[in-house]
C-alpha cells in the first residue's frame, strides 16, 4: 500500500492497524473461541494501560506486550514435566533472556514517556511568556571541585 506524501493516519486507525498485528502474531496453534476473545481482550487492556501518545510509543508498547507473551511461552515450556528435560533446561536459560529483554523495552518506554512529559512540561511552561533577549556572551559554567573556588 503506497500513500501519498501529504497523507496522514489518525492515531486510531494506527493503533488498531498496529493491535491487530499484535493480536496475529500472539495467537498460539489450536487456540479457542474463547481463549482468543480473552486475549485479544487482553491485549488491548494492557495497550489501552500504556496509553501510548506517538507512533513510537505505540510501536514500543506493541513490543513489551508481545515480549510478555514470549516468555510466558518459555515459561509454559520450562516447567512442562513432559519435554525432554535437555529442552527444559533451555528455556529457563532463554527465560532470563526474555525476562532482560522485557526489562530493558520497559525502560525505553518510560524513557520515551519521561521525555514526551519533560517536553509536554517545557511546553506549558513557555506557553504565553516572551522569548528571552540574550545580550553578550555567555560564561560556561565548568564544574568545581568542592572545596575549590572557580577560576576567574
Amino acid at each position: 500500500m503506497t500513500l501519498p506524501a501529504n497523507h496522514s493516519v489518525s492515531t486510531e486507525a494506527r493503533d488498531a492497524w498496529m493491535l491487530d498485528d499484535l493480536i496475529a502474531s500472539t495467537t498460539p496453534p489450536g487456540e479457542t473461541a474463547a481463549a482468543g476473545d480473552a486475549r485479544r481482550a487482553v491485549i488491548r487492556e494492557m495497550f489501552r494501560d500504556l496509553a501510548p501518545a506517538s507512533a513510537e510509543q505505540a510501536m514500543a508498547a506493541c513490543h513489551l506486550i508481545a515480549m510478555r507473551f514470549v516468555l510466558n511461552a518459555i515459561l509454559r515450556d520450562a516447567l512442562d514435566a513432559t519435554l525432554d528435560p535437555r529442552l527444559r533446561a533451555r528455556a529457563r536459560s532463554l527465560e532470563v533472556s526474555a525476562s532482560r529483554g522485557l526489562r530493558a523495552w520497559m525502560r525505553t518506554y518510560e524513557e520515551m514517556r519521561g521525555e514526551e512529559m519533560r517536553g509536554t512540561e517545557a511546553a506549558a511552561a513557555t506557553a504565553g511568556s516572551e522569548p528571552l533577549a540574550v545580550t553578550g556572551s555567555v560564561p560556561s559554567a565548568a564544574p568545581v571541585r568542592p572545596g575549590r573556588s572557580p577560576r576567574p
